[in-house]
């Protein structure tokens, strides 16, 4: 499984975890990120070039599913606490990239897809 861990530096506080669940009010307000990028490649390599990071105003995300354990996906994004390298936010997903490498297509050339993760 190729995994592509994203550490956004952000200082935060204490972790603590509750049924495998982070304390949402320690780490995370009402504001979401949003990550713009592109997956770069073909059938043999990838790569992943950062093009923005902006704050949106409002995350509609579940605060109880921030870490899923269900190891769904080709790709990962990972967040991690920077005092204590504690995992606080996980998710894994499946691009149109990963399917496009299995491609005639991608043995012979390389492609760019944008992609963007909130």
């Amino acid at each position: 499984m190729k995994t592509i861990a994203l550490v956004f530096l952000l200082v935060l506080f204490l972790f603590e975890s509750a049924s495998g669940q982070v304390a949402f009010d320690k780490y995370f307000g009402t504001d979401a990120v949003r990550y713009d990028y592109e997956l770069i490649g073909n059938a043999d390599e990838a790569l992943v070039i950062h093009r923005q990071t902006k704050i949106l105003p409002q995350w509609g995300g579940q605060p109880e599913y921030k870490i899923e354990d269900f190891n769904l996906g080709s790709y990962n994004f990972q967040l991690f606490d920077v005092k204590t390298g504690e995992l606080i936010f996980q998710k894994g997903f499946c691009p149109i990239f990963w399917e496009w490498q299995t491609t005639a297509e991608a043995k012979l050339k390389k492609r760019s897809f944008s992609l963007i993760a909130v």
